[in-house]
């Protein structure tokens, strides 16, 4: 598989995570814990999208902070533009899948949501600046 197929693969599983976080949001009964571990694993996956664009290895991780430090070498600014919103939602990925001791509100829910919607546009703005999938 070439890096640009590789990279979309990677983004358009991460879009259906942000697609069921809305599914589930829109609910008559959301849960919060489980649409705030989809946010985080949208925001994971974009991430690992600049890493499989980039050749990279990609890491078996979801520490969204050290994702952030393998993308850097890519994209140099990117660890600071998204630093503060990686440390909300990286606790978020076991939240949704086990009993977790950290409550999370309504508030953390729309904050995940809005903050994996940016770090999926970014990426996707990525791929769209001119020459993007031509470097090598």
């Amino acid at each position: 598989m070439d890096k640009i197929a590789h990279a979309n693969e990677w983004m358009e599983f991460a879009e259906a995570d942000l697609d069921a976080a809305h599914i589930l949001k829109a609910h008559h009964r959301p849960h919060i814990e489980i649409i705030c571990f989809h946010c985080q694993q949208a925001a994971e996956k974009a991430l690992k999208a600049i890493l499989a664009y980039n050749e990279d290895e990609i890491p078996k991780i979801h520490d969204l902070v050290q994702i952030l430090d393998s993308c850097e070498a890519h994209c140099p600014g990117i660890k600071s533009a998204f630093l503060k919103q990686a440390n909300h939602l990286s606790p978020l990925a076991t939240v949704g899948r086990y009993p977790s001791e950290i409550e999370t509100t309504e508030e953390d829910m729309n904050r995940a949501i809005e903050t994996a919607e940016n770090i999926l546009s970014a990426v996707k703005r990525m791929w769209q600046q001119p020459g993007a999938q031509n470097k090598d």
